[in-house]
């Protein structure tokens, strides 16, 4: 007897160029939330739920029920609605044990007493690792992206396999060892701005996804570090 192939939906979110998942099992119905998108627009400061609304929908239509609501990492492109969703649905929500790694690094920029790659704390060699590791299963792994900023203008895609990416990855098949992906990311990396949403979001998402308790007067106040990082738009000039 085979075991079914869990469905993978995926749902793209324009703004963040970032993807959401709902993964089910056919048999149980059982599913995972991972990486749900909070809607955050920086320049009013409005936020809404309607991204993480479809995925309730979604899992409405199909009969699912929620097991758990997972984020991968500590996102700095997006706020996570991992919170949102627990509440509404009731769901554990989980991230790894490594997220304490970067509550440490985070916790002296934004003041706060406790806590409990591309942006600060990153690490081209631990990358390296990490994909090979992935390249190390076998060639029919399906692989799902958590981004996609669609270069050239084309459709948004996300999921791909060991080996599609071991055959079409630049970064990969320009590299012959760490040492050598090590000095192509590295120099990658010193031409890129920091993620837009950045100091939003890693103050949310270092929470879990919790939004900062109202104040006396009832608003929600994000804490905004100035001078903190390095990277301004005037750099590059």
């Amino acid at each position: 007897m085979t075991t079914p192939k869990p469905l993978v939906k995926g749902f793209y979110d324009a703004h963040t160029f970032s993807i959401r998942y709902v993964v089910s099992d056919p048999e149980t119905k059982k599913c995972a939330i991972i990486d749900p998108v909070l809607d955050f627009d920086e320049k009013s400061g409005m936020t809404a739920t309607k991204n993480a609304d479809a995925i309730l929908d979604y899992v409405e239509e199909q009969g699912l029920r929620i097991e758990w609501i997972l984020d991968t990492h500590p996102h700095a492109d997006h706020l996570s609605a991992a919170h949102y969703l627990k509440n509404k649905a009731g769901a554990p929500t989980a991230i790894g044990e490594k997220v304490v790694e970067v509550q440490k690094l985070w916790k002296d920029i934004y003041n706060w007493p406790d806590f409990r790659a591309d942006f600060p704390g990153g690490s081209a060699s631990e990358l390296y690792r990490s994909i090979m590791e992935i390249l190390s299963l076998p060639d029919k792994t399906r692989l799902f992206a958590g981004h996609d900023y669609q270069p050239g203008g084309r459709e948004p895609l996300w999921e791909s396999t060991v080996a599609e990416q071991k055959a079409k990855n630049i970064h990969m098949s320009r590299c012959n060892s760490e040492a050598e992906f090590m000095e192509l990311r590295e120099a990658r990396d010193k031409t890129l701005s920091m993620p837009r949403l950045i100091l939003h979001a890693l103050q949310v998402n270092m929470s879990g996804g919790r939004l900062p308790e109202p104040e006396a007067n009832g608003r929600r106040y994000l804490k905004f570090p100035l001078d903190a990082l390095q990277g301004a738009a005037w750099d590059g000039q």
